[in-house]
């Protein structure tokens, strides 16, 4: 596949990619460091998937010991990284760097082949510095994204027999990250070849093969990745969990899977500093789906007289980011948007460049927008409010206070591999090296945990005799969640009667305690 990408190496892009790269390095590595090399820990949402990785690494196997409903791609990429290097906490700062790095290379290789000059860098830096910073949790989502525009690279300068193997093969692992977003994609990339085909008035045999090649190498390659999988916790299992599990009951988490996020989630400016999260939020809920409707209205009205422009690539990144954003509609929330914000981001540069009236002044609007973030967001990071902690895989800085007291508290009260029930969020296994008892990644007073989970999740604690549960305010239920078939009520009842609150923290998030241990105090 590299030789697809090797038109990157010519002198006119040539050393201006390596300095774009050289400074997104540095711009990631100040979101993530403390120099020289004490690791942040904003206690994103990647903790499941760190922690899921933790427990293939004691041997149990995804699926068979403990539940999950999503692909298992991003577990098994920390998986091997633990073996390689340990449970170090570095490790997922790391994979931030390699991931921003990797999306700001592929935005010039997509560029490249529908913008000219300068213009080729802005993509990647809007996108590092207005969505990509903005959700730095290093999720299935982020790996999806980042196949799904390596395949839009292989084929979007030509569409041959190798190329369009090639973006069936990145399609297949898109579909081990995230198994409905690579499922998208894949209808994405097929809608543009019927387009295609209708355009340029292929015979239908040439259409078949372009469609039959890329289904055919996803779904080698999804077999291939899956195998292990398949084989050790069985085809049924893995399709009641990340299908039957996720079309049955992950709607009914309607906190976070609802298209209303997209008009209720916007930040609150608090501060002057919160300002910055206010308008890179305004600019990626505006852009999408906008982008792509000015897009195709812009085509209706122009290809047939302005045929001198890319109309086919930018329809390749239209359709395929259009495919992604329907993906991700019915749960709108804002990491979501930012996944899939940079097919939109291309399509958005190209439109200002195209225009003679304003394309100047927005255009360097842009580049203002995008060149300030990235010189104040790590000076901001770097003069923010820390903490340091020295957990079982490294010091770790903190820049949240509610997060430190509840790490160093937790911390404090533990030992290394101790079993612990965080009850919610699952941020802390990794971080402090605990273990969770139960085969559950967390509760939910939804159908997002059902009856059985309930069930199973009191009987481990009792069988593990687990000394400690962290548990929030949120998982008692209310107005909101009685409507969504709130099941937590005989684990509640189980806590009153075998455990006592020994710590309340200011968010209000409670540790208790087992009865039978002997009392340490609410210090």
């Amino acid at each position: 596949m590299r030789r697809y990408f090797s038109s990157l190496n010519q002198k006119r892009v040539g050393w201006p990619l390596l300095g774009l790269l050289l400074g997104a390095f540095v711009f990631l590595y100040l979101n993530q460091f403390i120099p020289p090399s004490t690791p942040l820990c904003l206690g994103e949402d990647e903790g499941i998937w760190l922690m899921d990785a933790m427990r293939m690494l004691r041997g149990q196997v995804m699926y068979r010991d403990f539940f999950q409903f999503t692909a298992p791609g991003a577990q098994y990429v920390y998986f091997i990284l633990f073996l390689l290097f340990g449970t170090r906490t570095w490790i997922p700062n790391l994979v931030v760097i390699i991931l921003g790095l990797g999306f700001v290379w592929l935005s010039v290789a997509v560029s490249r082949h529908v913008l000219k000059g300068a213009a080729v860098f802005l993509p990647g830096l809007l996108f590092l510095t207005l969505t990509f910073r903005r959700a730095f949790a290093v999720t299935h989502h982020w790996w999806n994204a980042l196949a799904v525009m390596g395949a839009i690279a292989v084929i979007i300068e030509k569409r041959t027999t190798a190329r369009i193997a090639a973006a069936g093969v990145l399609c297949g692992l898109a579909l081990w990250f995230n198994q409905t977003q690579g499922m998208m994609a894949v209808l994405g990339f097929a809608a543009f070849f019927v387009w295609e085909h209708q355009q340029k008035g292929h015979r239908p045999g040439a259409l078949l093969k372009q469609e039959g090649l890329l289904l055919a190498a996803c779904a080698l390659t999804t077999l291939g990745v899956y195998a292990d999988f398949v084989w050790k916790a069985g085809a049924k299992q893995l399709f009641e969990d990340t299908v039957v599990f996720v079309m049955r009951y992950y709607p009914a988490f309607d906190s976070e899977n609802t298209w209303r996020l997209y008009l209720t989630e916007m930040p609150r400016p608090t501060h002057w500093y919160t300002l910055a999260k206010l308008a890179a939020y305004v600019f990626i809920r505006a852009l999408l789906p906008l982008v792509y409707i000015v897009f195709f209205t812009s085509y209706r009205r122009e290809a047939r007289t302005q045929t001198q422009e890319p109309w086919d690539r930018m329809m390749l990144l239209s359709i395929v980011g259009l495919s992604l954003f329907v993906g991700i509609a019915p749960a709108a929330a804002w990491f979501r948007f930012c996944t899939v914000s940079m097919p939109a981001i291309i399509v958005l540069v190209w439109l200002v460049n195209r225009s003679r009236r304003f394309g100047r002044p927005w255009s360097g609007a842009l580049w203002v927008l995008a060149l300030l973030f990235a010189l104040v967001e790590p000076w901001w990071w770097q003069r923010h409010w820390r903490a340091y902690l020295s957990p079982p895989g490294g010091r770790t800085a903190l820049v949240m206070p509610a997060l430190y007291e509840r790490y160093q508290w937790v911390l404090d009260h533990t030992t290394p591999s101790e079993l612990f029930f965080e009850a919610v969020d699952a941020d802390m296994y990794f971080t402090l090296g605990l273990q969770n008892p139960t085969s559950v990644p967390l509760v939910s007073p939804t159908d997002l945990t059902p009856p059985e989970q309930v069930e199973g999740v009191i009987a481990d604690l009792e069988k593990h005799r687990v000394r400690l549960v962290f548990w929030s305010p949120a998982l008692d239920g209310g107005r909101t969640y009685r409507a969504a078939r709130d099941h937590l009520g005989p684990l509640r009842d189980y806590l009153r009667n075998h455990y006592r609150v020994i710590k309340t923290f200011s968010t209000g998030d409670q540790v208790w305690e087992r009865s039978e241990y002997s009392h340490r105090g609410n210090s």
